[in-house]
């Protein structure tokens, strides 16, 4: 469906191999579509998609240092081959929803970030190595390990597999792309194996012509995608999906990648006041072309949606609101934040005081840029506490440009200021941590939490 959006909100955030088998034994590994190989881009009038030539066998591009400006040939070549272990890991991958937040920042948008992912028949992380080269990589049991040398976002796991898009990383903000893609495009769909570690393409969106902040979704019927046509803020998007087994994409109604709940997508709507609301609006069209509308509160930060239930980011709290229901839970952060703020900032300003947050078994999580605060389920007992790498030595602490959670552990992307060797180090996250919440000390000046280092 060709429908054109105007997104005009930007926002800038702090920011050993074993041995496998040629063939694999799982059945689960053939849920792979098979493209075929066109030597001209034709249009398909019936789905309003591209059908574009794929590349040739191999594949590469090339790294560009800011420092040096030395150029590094990054072949494409296949991924960590390991045998995993099958679990039911369905109720942990449940937290994936609040790894992949929703917000009005043009970033996160309505499809959501999935840097960090749970496979749900596995437990197995796979995360976005943003703190080194923003490759693929793997957790598991505490170990983290190189997956994918490519760079990538938009992470899905499915039944054993990974699916992901192909991202250059550019930084606007100083003018130079991380990476100079060959033969590849930002937006190629690739997925990787891990039961015999192949990596293979699934299909080129990013050479579609003039196509731009690509974003995808795995589920049971195929693998969706979605893209612009034209400017990213400004433009046309088009939704597809490509069924387990097919080689050309087919027109999405239903704007599978746009986060919902049940048969509605989360969308915004202008109001009298030149504002935007957030809605719940329908999947299906109706005969006349509209879609059924319902309204939420006007939530402008961070939401996403477990269950039947809606979360989002106010200023000082955190909304649990029942779709069905209507019933809303609010956890409050006031107190806390009025420890850590002038009074008078927090009652006589509008800037966001909840730059990010996440639920575990235990507790809710939120976290302004340098602190992380912890409101227990059950007693209501309120905390919070600074993050440090290292207290005998004294390092500065550390600010937050991402929170993520397995359902047990808190895991940051941070960075600390105090050792910044450049300017770009205050838009890049330094490290990948957990965050060691079951000890809290004071340091003197403040209660602090420790960081047990995982990626630097």
């Amino acid at each position: 469906m060709r429908k054109k959006r105007l997104f005009f909100l930007f926002s800038f955030i702090l920011l050993g191999t074993i041995g496998c088998a040629t063939e694999s034994s799982n059945p689960n590994m053939t849920i792979t579509p098979t493209i075929e190989i066109s030597q001209s881009v034709v249009e398909n009038e019936e789905t309003n998609t591209t059908k574009i030539p794929t590349p040739t066998k191999t594949t590469s591009s090339v790294f560009l240092t800011k420092e040096t400006k030395e150029k590094e040939i990054i072949t494409i070549t296949d991924g960590l081959c390991e045998q995993l272990e099958q679990v039911d890991a369905s109720i942990q991958a449940e937290y994936n929803v609040f790894n992949r937040m929703l917000s009005r920042d043009s970033e996160l948008g309505l499809s959501g970030q999935s840097e960090f992912c749970i496979d749900e028949t596995t437990g197995v992380v796979y995360f976005v190595n943003k703190a080194k080269d923003s490759y693929l990589y793997r957790m598991k049991d505490g170990e983290v390990q190189l997956a994918v040398a490519m760079p990538v976002k938009q992470i899905y796991s499915y039944q054993g597999c990974v699916y992901f898009m192909i991202e250059n990383y550019s930084d606007i903000l100083v003018g130079y792309d991380k990476y100079e893609l060959g033969e590849v495009h930002n937006g190629d769909i690739y997925c990787y194996m891990p039961a015999d570690g192949t990596v293979k393409l699934v299909y080129e969106a990013g050479a579609i012509k003039n196509s731009c902040d690509h974003r995808l979704t795995v589920n049971e019927k195929g693998v969706y995608f979605s893209y612009t046509i034209g400017e990213k803020y400004i433009g046309i998007q088009e939704f597809c999906y490509l069924p387990f087994g097919a080689s050309e994409p087919i027109k999405d109604t239903e704007r599978t990648t746009w986060k919902g709940w049940g048969d509605y997508v989360f969308d915004y709507i202008e109001n009298e006041s030149n504002k935007y609301d957030l809605v719940l609006q329908s999947r299906i069209e109706q005969e006349d072309g509209t879609r059924e509308t319902r309204e939420l509160s006007n939530r402008t930060t961070r939401f996403c949606v477990r269950g039947d239930y809606l979360y989002s980011a106010e200023r000082t709290y955190i909304s649990c609101l029942n779709l069905k229901t209507g019933e809303e839970i609010k956890y409050d952060f006031l107190e806390a934040l009025q420890k850590e703020n002038e009074q008078s900032t927090i009652e006589n300003t509008g800037s966001r005081l909840i730059e990010w947050f996440t639920v575990t078994e235990t507790d809710i999580w939120a976290g302004g840029a340098m602190i992380l605060y912890r409101l227990n389920l059950e007693t209501k007992e309120l905390s919070y506490a600074r993050l440090c790498k290292d207290k005998e030595s004294r390092q500065p602490y550390y600010c937050m440009t991402g929170l993520y959670t397995d359902g047990k552990d808190i895991y940051v992307t941070c960075y600390s200021p105090g050792e910044s060797k450049n300017v770009w180090i205050f838009r890049q996250p330094a490290y990948f941590a957990r965050v060691c919440t079951d000890v809290v000390e004071n340091d003197g000046m403040f209660d602090i939490m420790m960081l047990e280092i995982l990626v630097e």
